[in-house]
């Protein structure tokens, strides 16, 4: 076995990218700027740094184009399903999109329409259509709007009901 003296040198392993050399005024610098003609290793550092920067904007790009088509389906479901949750809880967004990643309005339409054939009850309830006329207080008959008229005027006869039509 030899030894290590102070006249045959050790083999030293150094990584310029975790120790700087020191200026002469004592502060560490990267390893660019200390020797200029090894930019290899700070190239490389700085297109990995661009590297992770684009993919988080790539992320954020999907995740805000998910939520785009994500409203765009929430449109066309709300139509038919009283609450999109539901329709949420049993579809993946992947399953209505087309090759190209566009949602697709007929995938829409046969998951919504699959959907309310198995679960009836999430089904939008129709609209009630608004009375036209109504009984109000004093037996008055409010008809579309107009004037209140009694139900002594509906039933008289001749010029007691004042030009009104019977309602």
């Amino acid at each position: 076995m030899s030894e290590t003296t102070p006249d045959t040198p050790a083999a030293v392993v150094s990584d310029e990218s975790t120790t700087a050399p020191e200026t002469e005024s004592g502060t560490a610098t990267d390893a660019s700027t200390a020797n200029p003609d090894k930019g290899g290793n700070s190239e490389a550092a700085k297109y990995r740094v661009r590297l992770r920067e684009t993919e988080e904007r790539l992320t954020a790009t999907e995740a805000r184009l998910a939520s785009a088509h994500r409203r765009v389906v929430d449109n066309t479901v709300s139509a038919k399903v009283s609450d999109v949750t539901d329709f949420w809880s049993h579809t993946e967004l992947s399953d209505l999109l087309d090759d190209d990643g566009n949602v697709d309005g007929d995938k829409v339409t046969a998951a919504v329409d699959t959907l309310l054939t198995a679960k009836p009850h999430y089904r939008k309830p129709s609209r009630v259509t608004e009375s036209t006329s109504s009984v109000g207080s004093r037996d008055r008959i409010y008809a579309g709007g107009g004037d209140a008229t009694s139900w002594a005027d509906v039933l008289s006869t001749g010029s007691s009901n004042r030009g009104r039509p019977a309602v």
